[in-house]
C-alpha cells in the first residue's frame, strides 16, 4: 500500500537471504550443530565478567564522548606495527555501523562500487539501500575461487568507482589476502582518486603484520574496519572501530555521533588487555579447522586459510541445495552469497567439532 512512498530504487528491492530468519520444522528438523553466524565458538576472555546482581552499573548518563580511553588502548595495542593518533580512529557500534556510515557519507544514487565476489553480503545490501551499484569481479570456479589482485587493479585504470570494498579475510571462504596485494590495490586506487574500504572483521585471525592498519600514514585513501565480534567473541555488545588517514577520518566525523555503549567500551578495553586470549583462540581455531577439513571427502572446500574460523563447502552436484540438506541433517549454515549457487554453504567451525564431523559424513553419504 505504501511502497510508492519508498525511495524509487527501493520500491522493488529484495533483500538477500544471507541472514535467514526462519523457524525450524520441529517434526523434521533439529539444530544439532550451529555453524551459521560468524562468532567465536570458544567464548570471550575469562577476564570479562558481566553481572549486575552485586555491582551497581550507572547507565543514567551518556557514555564518554569520543571513547578516548579505548582509543588510547587501541593505539598502544597497534604500536609499533602502526603509529596511530586519536585522529586516526573512531569507535562505533560494530563493523556494520561503520559500513552504513561510510556508505551514507559517500554514496549517491547511481555511484558504482568495485568489489569481488563472493564477499560479505551485508555490505552489498547497505550499498544498494543507498542507491549504489555493486560491480564485483567474480572469483573463478576454475581457480577454486582464489583471489587475484590483478583482477581488481585492472579495473582501476580510470576514476569510475566511488569506492572499492575488500573484505580480508574473505567472508565466506576464509581466505587471506596478503598485505603486499592489499597495498598494490590501495596504491592503484590512490592514483585514480578512489577510496578503498578494507573490512577486517575477521582480521584478528591474521598475523598482525598483515593488517592494512600498518599502511596508515603511507597512503591517505583507505579505511580499515575492525570488529570485536569475531576473534574477541563480543558479538552481543556490538562494538568495533575504524581507522584511516586524518583526512578521511575528518569526513567520517561528519556522521559519527561519538556516542557508543559505555558497557561495550569497558568490555572492549578488558578484551584488548588480555594478551594471551587471541593466541589461544587462534591456536584452537587452527587445530579444529584442520581436523574438520581433513575429515571432508566428497564436498569441495574453496580456497581458505587454516587460521580463519569459516570456510565454504561446495557440492559437486549443482542441483543439490546444500543449505537445506545440511539443515535437514542437523547442521545450520549460511548461504545466499553472490557468485555461489545453492550447492554452496559457509560453515563456521563449532566447538562441537566431533559432532560436526559425524554429521558431515551423513551429508556426504546423501550426495
Amino acid at each position: 500500500m505504501y511502497n510508492k512512498k519508498l525511495r524509487n530504487h527501493l520500491q522493488n528491492y529484495k533483500k538477500s537471504d544471507y541472514l535467514k530468519v526462519e523457524a525450524y520444522d520441529s517434526k523434521s528438523e533439529k539444530v544439532l550443530v550451529d555453524c551459521s553466524f560468524g562468532v567465536n565458538p570458544f567464548g570471550h576472555s575469562k577476564n570479562i565478567k558481566i553481572f549486575n546482581f552485586d555491582k551497581h552499573i550507572d547507565i543514567s548518563n551518556y557514555s564518554e564522548l569520543g571513547a578516548f580511553h579505548l582509543r588510547r588502548i587501541i593505539i598502544d595495542n597497534w604500536y609499533p606495527e602502526a603509529k596511530l593518533n586519536y585522529e586516526n580512529l573512531a569507535i562505533s557500534d560494530g563493523s556494520m555501523g561503520i559500513i552504513d556510515s561510510i556508505n551514507s557519507l559517500f554514496i549517491n544514487e547511481g555511484d558504482r562500487v568495485l568489489g569481488y565476489s563472493p564477499q560479505f553480503p551485508e555490505f552489498v545490501e547497505s550499498l544498494k539501500i543507498r542507491g549504489g551499484i555493486y560491480a564485483p569481479v567474480l572469483l573463478q570456479e576454475s581457480k577454486n575461487y582464489k583471489f587475484n589482485p590483478d583482477d581488481i587493479i585492472s579495473c582501476l585504470k580510470e576514476n569510475v568507482y566511488k569506492l572499492v570494498y575488500i573484505d580480508n579475510p574473505n567472508n565466506p571462504t576464509g581466505q587471506v589476502i596478503s598485505i603486499q596485494e592489499i597495498e598494490r590495490i590501495i596504491k592503484q586506487a590512490e592514483e585514480v582518486n578512489t577510496i578503498v574500504i578494507i573490512d577486517e572483521a575477521y582480521g584478528d585471525y591474521m598475523p598482525r603484520e598483515n593488517s592494512a592498519i600498518k599502511l596508515i600514514g603511507k597512503y591517505n585513501n583507505f579505511y580499515v574496519i575492525k570488529s570485536f565480534s569475531k576473534a574477541y567473541s563480543l558479538a552481543g555488545i556490538r562494538i568495533g572501530y575504524v581507522a584511516g588517514s586524518k583526512e578521511l577520518m575528518k569526513y567520517y566525523s561528519i556522521i559519527d555521533d561519538y556516542l557508543v555503549n559505555q558497557v561495550a567500551v569497558n568490555i572492549a578495553e578488558i578484551a584488548l588487555n588480555d594478551e594471551n586470549y587471541l593466541k589461544k583462540t587462534i591456536e584452537k581455531t587452527r587445530n579444529i579447522k584442520a581436523d574438520i577439513l581433513s575429515s571432508i571427502n566428497k564436498l569441495k572446500v574453496l580456497e581458505t586459510d587454516i587460521s580463519v574460523p569459516i570456510f565454504t563447502a561446495v557440492c559437486q552436484n549443482k542441483n543439490i541445495n546444500l543449505y537445506k540438506l545440511m539443515r535437514s541433517t542437523g547442521i545450520n549454515t549460511s548461504s545466499g552469497f553472490l557468485n555461489l549457487g545453492e550447492n554452496a554453504v559457509r560453515i563456521r567451525i563449532p566447538k562441537e567439532s566431533e559432532m560436526l564431523k559425524d554429521l558431515l559424513k551423513g551429508v556426504e553419504e546423501k550426495i
